[in-house]
């Protein structure tokens, strides 16, 4: 046999080793904060944890409503072979009169907590986001939900 063949044939066994069920992992994070409008508390705001897996594929691991006085605490998991790309999204009508639409912010969650296992070792904290002075938001026209 020559060369490019034997070179063929490993990274056949190579491909069919890394799918092996051995290489999945579960993968969790979780984050906290506040969400505030104009100051005042802003309860029952849509947040969701989702996974970016590439610019068009965009997984929800986790949706919830805030609390009423604006705390939130979301967490997902994603068990499989690659890392996931955690946003945190909050989908909100603070300074908006839209009777349809909704505004969303998107922030990214660093990866220094994403953690292996189905354990979190440590929330993501926002903090505070007052909603009417942050200037990086889309406009929603459909149902976030």
């Amino acid at each position: 046999m020559n060369f490019i063949t034997i070179i063929f044939i490993l990274l056949i066994f190579v491909q069919n080793s890394l799918e092996g069920r051995g290489f999945k992992r579960i993968q969790v994070v979780g984050v906290k904060g506040k969400i505030l409008c104009k100051g005042r508390n802003y309860g029952t705001t849509r947040v969701k944890l989702t996974n970016h897996i590439s610019f068009r594929n965009i997984s929800v691991m986790d949706s919830i409503s805030s609390k009423k006085n604006g705390d939130f605490y979301v967490r997902g998991h994603h068990f499989g072979y690659y890392f996931i790309r955690p946003f945190l999204e909050i989908f909100h009508k603070c300074y908006h009169r839209g009777y349809q639409c909704y505004r969303k912010i998107s922030i990214r969650v660093p990866a220094d907590y994403i953690f292996k296992g189905p354990i979190i070792k440590d929330f993501y904290d926002v903090g505070t986001i007052n909603l009417a002075k942050n200037g990086y938001q889309s406009k929603i026209c459909s149902k976030p939900y």
